[in-house]
């Protein structure tokens, strides 16, 4: 009986156990967008902080563009007020909000917002699950101003990066777009659009 479950758990222990806390983080472009996040207890918590008042951009992607991605659209309005977007694909609004805004503030040259989410939302049809193995980090800024325009080619990127296994020197310098690899390990199925 014991080497049967012996042979039984070896079939189903996780490839890759998750880590109970960790630390990351790169910056694009001299400073365009920084990225860091903190994972505990199942919960990621990510602040970006973007050059311009526009919108500050997040989203994993499965091919890093923004097709079949998860996206979360960060700012603030004209008047003071913060909005906060749980988005798929090409910006439709998901069905089931699992972005949480803990803080968004805009300075003279810069936004910065403070959100965070579940490694597994349950949410297969729109989300993408943070899983350990590297994903695609996509970000955009947009213009300044209000209104949800398009970033443009100079305001958007990818970063292939594992967010539960991040480099040993936690931070990370990109210039534009950095697409190594692929996206592997969710229990959802792989986003074929």
């Amino acid at each position: 009986m014991w080497p049967i479950f012996i042979t039984l758990f070896a079939t189903i222990a996780p490839v890759h156990p998750l880590p109970s806390h960790v630390r990351g983080g790169f910056t694009i472009n001299n400073g365009q967008y920084v990225l860091t996040w903190e994972v505990r207890g199942g919960i990621a918590y990510f602040r970006a902080v973007a050059k311009g008042n526009g919108y500050v951009g997040f989203g994993l992607s499965p091919r890093g563009t923004m097709e079949a991605s998860d996206l979360f659209l960060s700012g603030m309005h004209a008047n003071g007020s913060v909005y906060a977007i749980d988005a798929h694909g090409a910006g439709e609004m998901d069905a089931k909000n699992n972005y949480e805004l803990i803080h968004a503030m805009e300075g003279p040259s810069y936004t910065e917002v403070q959100f965070y989410r579940p490694l597994h939302t349950s949410d297969c049809a729109d989300d993408i699950e943070i899983v350990n193995e590297p994903q695609y980090v996509i970000w955009s800024i947009g213009p300044d101003g209000d209104a949800l325009q398009t970033h443009g080619p100079q305001n958007r990127g990818a970063v292939l990066v594992n967010l539960l296994n991040p480099p040993i020197f936690h931070s990370q310098h990109f210039t534009g777009d950095t697409k190594l690899g692929q996206n592997m390990g969710s229990m959802c199925p792989p986003k074929t659009n």
